[in-house]
């Protein structure tokens, strides 16, 4: 795996502070045989191998307004495109060779966003709200394919895709220099759709595959406080 980040960040102070950067993540990845054992036995009835290329390129920048003195509004976007092959090889138990099958490719340029608003309340304290977006590269199911037959479970795919997720964010923060002490709190909603879940066709105990199913939600409140007397 190799990981690049480039960033070029205004000077602080003034009416507008900006933000840009490039990204690049490069990885090949190589799955060993896993074998498939009958009722627990150490029988081998199948098992597969898979090798991943993946590469993405990624472009971002926020741009933040400072409208007033107590009030600052941040916009941001990030451009990102990524090529991904996966290779699944099925492995013969009666020969023990494994023949690999049809690449999976995939090439997907999903954006995010971020949109957040800070007031301050006090010279110590502050009120922020914040949205932003994400997402999860899909993949291949290295284990879709039935070893017996040659072909795909029943509702089964050989690859699955991206899921992605909003979450919005209130919060409060202070410092009381006076006593040395800080506090904040927040509530948040993440909302989650196309996961990415472990799904078995033919129930437990049998061969699974990732799947897109479904949204969640989620919705909680974080707080903390420090004090040093």
């Amino acid at each position: 795996k190799t990981t690049q980040e480039f960033r070029l960040v205004s000077q602080s102070g003034g009416e507008f502070q900006w933000l840009a950067g490039l990204f690049f993540d490069k990885v090949k990845f190589k799955s060993e045989e896993q074998d498939y054992l009958f009722a627990g036995a150490p029988v081998l009835f199948g098992g597969n191998e898979g090798n991943r290329d993946y590469k993405e390129t990624a472009v971002y920048g926020d741009v933040t307004w400072n409208a007033t003195a107590d009030l600052a509004l941040t916009g941001g976007l990030r451009l990102a495109k990524y090529k991904q092959t996966d290779l699944v090889g099925q492995l013969n138990p009666a020969t023990g060779t494994v023949a690999f099958l049809l690449p999976v490719h995939f090439n997907e340029t999903p954006k995010t966003y971020l949109l957040a608003a800070k007031y301050r309340l006090t010279p110590q304290s502050n009120a922020y709200a914040r949205a932003a977006s994400g997402y999860r590269p899909g993949g291949a199911n290295f284990a879709a394919i039935d070893q017996t037959t040659g072909q795909p479970f029943p509702g089964a795919r050989a690859s699955f895709g991206t899921d992605s997720a909003w979450t919005y964010e209130v919060g409060y923060k202070a410092n009381f220099p006076e006593s040395t002490a800080s506090a904040e709190v927040s509530v948040f909603d993440t909302e989650w759709k196309d996961l990415q879940q472990f799904t078995q066709p033919g129930g437990p105990g049998t061969a699974g595959f990732t799947s897109n199913l479904g949204k969640a939600r989620i919705r909680g409140i974080e707080a903390g406080a420090s004090f040093n007397p």
